[in-house]
């Protein structure tokens, strides 16, 4: 996400917006609104690409390899479930 990006400039002006609104009404400077605006603005870009950080393994598709791998892991562990060779754990008692 870059740091112009229309999205980004949006978001650093709702961020921005009580003082710019306080500007509107001529408590603050302009110069003051300014610069709290500026701040804000990488402040949203980093905000947009921890956003995008999170959200980014969504969208892939799943691949027939990795659909694959799990489809033959899964009759693995049905074929070793019913192998009579297969022999289950023993668990002993604790002896008084």
């Amino acid at each position: 996400m870059s740091i112009t990006s229309p999205l980004t400039l949006l978001l650093a002006a709702a961020l921005a917006s009580p003082t710019l609104y306080r500007t509107v009404l001529g408590e603050v400077d302009m110069g003051d609104a300014a610069i709290r605006y500026l701040i804000c603005v990488p402040v949203a870009a980093i905000m947009l690409m921890v956003l995008r950080g999170l959200t980014r393994d969504f969208d892939r598709p799943v691949t027939r390899r990795g659909a694959a791998d799990r489809r033959g892991a899964a009759e693995a562990d049905a074929r070793g479930a019913a192998d009579p060779r297969v022999q289950p754990e023993r668990v002993e008692a604790d002896q008084p």
